[in-house]
């Protein structure tokens, strides 16, 4: 895995026009981004889904979870995006699943706003690539009528950054190099360190865990059961290869 930054393909330009809201949101409520105070600021919201004559509660969380050996000097910041079904019993019992796109170097936008979130981008039935101005619709196929979603950016993708080191409110050094998190233990070790903070900080040991990926995701998601269990003492329950 090389590379830091790559020029967004039109439908990822078009997808993460969606996703600032939720990154305005999140400053506002915490500060700047790369912050200390921001490392875990969460903003949470609530709507329904109209699936034919059934409708869908949930809860929609965004923020972002430091990543690192010492949370008080974290090497990075990881964003994500989760949603919590409200109606289906107890949300500790009920299925969690990890989702992220590949690349490597791609938010998880593509499934989000693509495939399995409650919310898709309005795609014209030809399949055709949108012209803005365009919106969202209810997902009639989202996944979240049998589990709950996190959707994760990798480090060096979407809203997930590396973090300085402040001294005397001007930077000293990096805590974390961005170019690390592009190789392979370097990925597979932030995506797991995330997924254990998170099962901690929203109380979903309980829970169901699976992950799923596209693309160079499907590599994590084939490759993580294993890191998982062996380094973060994390026993899933499904990985699905997109």
């Amino acid at each position: 895995m090389t590379g830091r930054h790559r020029p967004l393909p039109p439908l990822a330009a078009v997808l993460l026009l969606f996703l600032l809201p939720l990154l305005a949101a999140a400053a506002e409520d915490g500060g700047t981004v790369g912050g200390p105070a921001s490392s875990e600021r969460i903003v949470v919201t609530e709507a329904s889904l109209a699936l034919g004559e059934e409708a869908l509660s949930y809860r929609t969380t965004a923020g972002f979870l430091p990543i690192g050996e010492d949370p008080e000097r974290p090497r990075a910041r990881m964003f994500f995006v989760a949603y919590e079904r409200l109606d289906a019993g107890d949300p500790a019992k009920r299925p969690i699943t990890f989702l992220f796109n590949g690349g490597p170097g791609a938010a998880s936008v593509f499934l989000h706003l693509g495939a399995a979130g409650p919310r898709r981008l309005a795609v014209p039935e030809s399949g055709e690539l949108p012209v803005p101005p365009t919106g969202l619709e209810d997902n009639g196929a989202t996944w979240l009528r049998f589990t709950d979603l996190v959707f994760v950016d990798p480090v060096g993708t979407g809203y997930s950054r590396t973090v300085d080191a402040k001294e005397d409110g001007k930077a000293k050094e990096k805590t974390g190099d961005e170019d690390s998190f592009f190789e392979v233990e370097g990925d597979l070790d932030s995506i797991g360190r995330f997924i254990r903070l998170y099962l901690t900080r929203f109380d979903r040991w309980a829970s169901p865990r699976v992950v799923a990926g596209e693309s160079y995701g499907g590599f994590r998601a084939a490759v993580l059961p294993r890191r998982l269990l062996e380094r973060f003492d994390i026993a899933l329950n499904g990985a699905v290869l997109v």
